[in-house]
């Protein structure tokens, strides 16, 4: 299979043989972990809500990582309700995961078959787990490939990435999760090698 624009080849590369940069043992006490794009007024972010209710009643330590929680732009409409169910909110871009960017961004440097730009995203959601150290990362936005692929690096030692279904007429001109399906099916085929990542669905549709 030939690349797509973004992957830089990596239909070629071996995910074996990229070792992690910290032992599955660093994260093996640590919080289960739940990443989305932010807070907003919107479907994912009840069901985020409704499930850390859920599981906050059974004594099961939560954090969520944001990639945006601008109250203008309405990313932090669900914050305060969130900031009773989980016992940390990280924001991506914050200054929690500052002292862990050099290690982080050292390591992500290598990886070859990703842009400058991509190895600087992947270096950030590191940095973050690093702080995390969450025993689970759970994507709730199935194109959110690189938050996932950070995990997997990192070391976490379970990772989800899931995917929501959509009407056709949402899903035009790309396919899941409005990913371009060439570009999906080589990421998506890349992290399937790691016996770390899980994907899932909430249909078949």
């Amino acid at each position: 299979m030939t690349s797509v624009p973004g992957t830089a080849g990596l239909s070629s590369v071996d995910g074996s043989r990229i070792r992690t940069l910290c032992p599955a043992s660093l994260f093996a006490g640590g919080p289960i972990l739940w990443e989305t794009s932010s807070l907003r007024y919107g479907g994912v972010e009840r069901q985020i809500l409704a499930n850390a209710h859920a599981l906050k009643g059974k004594g099961i330590s939560l954090a969520l990582l944001c990639r945006g929680l601008d109250t203008e732009a309405g990313e932090s409409f669900f914050l305060k309700r969130a900031k009773e169910l989980f016992y940390n909110i990280f924001l991506v871009t914050g200054e929690a995961a500052f002292e862990r960017m050099p290690a982080a961004q050292q390591f992500a440097a290598r990886l070859g078959f990703l842009s400058e730009i991509e190895r600087r995203v992947v270096g950030l959601y590191i940095a973050n787990y690093l702080v995390a150290t969450p025993r689970i990362v759970q994507s709730w936005n199935a194109d959110n490939y690189f938050s996932a692929l950070a995990a997997v690096l990192a070391g976490v030692p379970h990772v989800m990435l899931c995917a929501r279904s959509q009407p056709t007429s949402l899903r035009e001109p790309f396919g899941l999760e409005g990913i371009n399906p060439a570009l999906a099916a080589e990421r998506y085929r890349f992290l399937l090698q790691y016996p770390s990542f899980h994907f899932a669905a909430n249909s078949r549709s």
